[in-house]
């Protein structure tokens, strides 16, 4: 996940608008992988998990693209020179992947407290990788088709100048690249860039971040992470979508590098840096109509305030904008036959140069649906991993472990939708287990206000219907969103700000 110097964003399992605790426990464990193998471990450094997000990161769990496949397979090497895209810089690689010496550099050396592999079990840990890999790309056509991943720029630590860690999670860390030591080795914006956001990129501002995952991370979930930071990579290396975050570079030795450097960060990819969240921009709004925020401090000095009523019509086409976004990267997703499965407010962030513009993010739980035959129906479900994800977004099939489809990621779409055009968190009033029992047993949702447009409370009663029979496509949301969109009421706001500015200029 990505942002801002001064915000944060959900690299733990769950943020959920709660509080986590960040206190951990030294603890001993002995994991057992996927094909039997034993890895025992001496005492680390365990964070506390937060139970609002239910995933397979354990070494136990068999994740519905895993396979037991003999033998691993070795990582394909990249070729001498490699690209971001037409027109980016390209330069030479260093030594094939996984010829490094055992002096190597760490990627976060300034860390304390790093859990450092035993040479059996990161040996074991790279080849159970390896054989989920396979599985993943055996049952996933798409993804294995178009993967560019092994066409992007590969780093070691030692190409990277990192400054500090913008996001520190129970599983990963954001951490933001200052600068490239080698100047054959920067990356340069993608050719989908526009002349707007070109001056953002040729600034001084930070464009890039890496992601790895924590180096605390204790042996026992390592296996569930590593397979889940791997498959993401490898995903988002397929979607180019400009609703999307877009994946850079990734670490030279590939999977290799947990081998090679015995540590959790021996695998990372470059991603663009982006803001804040929508999960910050909720507060943000809330700030606003309280009087407090940008309007208010645009407006320091003027004997004419901007009403209550202004503010929440600009702020509703801003969520329905936002709303749109999201809408849009998950119909091309789906289009793809690819699930998110963790649809969040925490996973919608914002582009610098374009802030009223979202993107979404953290494909770590996505997964690759079978294609339908001609004989299928659109309907059909899939016996896949349940009870994953963010439990207030979770659909109901997805509580009860119920085989379901992409359906599940257009029922925590019209919740999204609600938080973001509520501005407040969905089931407020209850716990994680508490959302789980009343929406799978009671079926409660949000209530809906109306002042919204009828459309608009339509079309999120349908997103998040019990039946996923009875739920639009994304396709079909995106295009009631478009129709909310037009009959909303122009608003003056941002023409009474530019007055505002300059009145203040001549003053």
């Amino acid at each position: 996940m990505v942002f801002s110097n001064n915000s944060c964003v959900d690299c733990s399992p769950s943020v959920d608008m709660e509080d986590n605790n960040n206190k951990v426990t030294v603890v001993t464990t002995t994991t057992s992988s996927s094909s039997g193998e034993s890895f025992s471990s001496p005492p680390v450094i365990k964070p506390l998990t937060d139970s609002d997000r239910v995933t397979s990161n354990n070494s136990t769990s068999v994740d519905d693209n895993d396979s037991s496949s003999p033998a691993p397979k070795s990582p394909t090497t990249c070729t001498a020179t490699a690209t971001v895209n037409a027109n980016s810089t390209s330069f030479t690689l260093p030594d094939p992947p996984g010829t490094q010496s055992s002096s190597f550099t760490p990627l976060t050396p300034q860390q304390t407290d790093v859990v450092i592999m035993p040479d059996d079990f990161s040996r074991k840990l790279v080849a159970q990788v390896n054989r989920r890999l396979d599985g993943f790309l055996a049952k996933s056509p798409y993804i294995r088709a178009n993967t560019k991943l092994n066409e992007l720029p590969r780093f070691t630590p030692s190409h990277l100048n990192l400054g500090k860690t913008l996001a520190k999670g129970g599983f990963s860390n954001i951490i933001e690249v200052n600068s490239f030591n080698n100047e054959e080795c920067v990356l340069r914006p993608a050719s989908s860039v526009d002349d707007d956001e070109q001056q953002h990129y040729n600034g001084t501002n930070k464009e890039y971040v890496v992601k790895c995952l924590s180096t605390r991370l204790g042996l026992k979930k390592l296996p569930g992470a590593t397979k889940d930071i791997v498959f993401e990579a490898h995903t988002l290396a397929c979607l180019q979508h400009d609703n999307i975050v877009q994946i850079r570079g990734w670490s030279h030795d590939g999977i290799n590098g947990f081998q090679t450097t015995k540590r959790a960060d021996g695998f990372f990819m470059i991603l663009d840096r982006l803001g804040d969240t929508l999960f910050q921009r909720v507060f943000q709004w809330q700030a606003e109509l309280r009087g407090r925020g940008k309007y208010s401090s645009l407006c320091a000095g003027s004997k004419k305030k901007i009403s209550h009523q202004k503010i929440a019509k600009q702020q509703f086409q801003e969520k329905i904008q936002i709303c749109l976004d999201v809408a849009a990267a998950l119909a091309y997703c789906h289009s793809k036959r690819i699930c998110h499965r963790d649809i969040k407010s925490a996973n919608v962030a914002f582009d610098p140069a374009r802030p009223h513009r979202a993107k979404l993010i953290d494909f770590g739980l996505a997964t690759e649906l079978p294609t339908l035959t001609s004989t299928d129906s659109r309907h059909k479900t899939f016996d896949l991993t349940g009870n994953i994800g963010t439990a207030r977004y979770m659909a109901p099939e997805l509580i009860l472990e119920k085989p379901y489809n992409e359906k599940a990621d257009v029922h925590s779409f019209a919740v999204l939708c609600w938080e973001a055009c509520a501005a407040k968190k969905p089931y407020s009033s209850l716990d994680a287990k508490a959302v789980k029992e009343h929406v799978s047993r009671w079926n409660e949702r949000p209530k809906t206000y109306w002042s919204w447009p009828r459309k608009l409370r339509k079309i999120l009663k349908q997103g998040w219907a019990r039946d996923p029979k009875d739920r639009p496509s994304m396709q079909e949301f995106h295009t009631a969103l478009r129709k909310v969109q037009a009959g909303l009421p122009k608003s003056s706001l941002n023409e009474y700000l530019v007055e505002q500015q300059q009145q203040q200029r001549q003053l």
